[in-house]
């Protein structure tokens, strides 16, 4: 294992990052599809 602590805790954050934005939009997608599904 030569990639070093850093390089891999960086991945570590950098994908936990995207993982909540993922999530955070697929959130708000979500919310926006019921809305309009309960207004029509």
């Amino acid at each position: 294992f030569s990639v070093g602590l850093e390089p891999t805790l960086f991945l570590l954050g950098a994908f936990n990052v995207c993982n909540k934005i993922i999530f955070l939009i697929s959130f708000v997608g979500n919310r926006g599809t019921f809305t309009r599904g309960y207004k029509a």
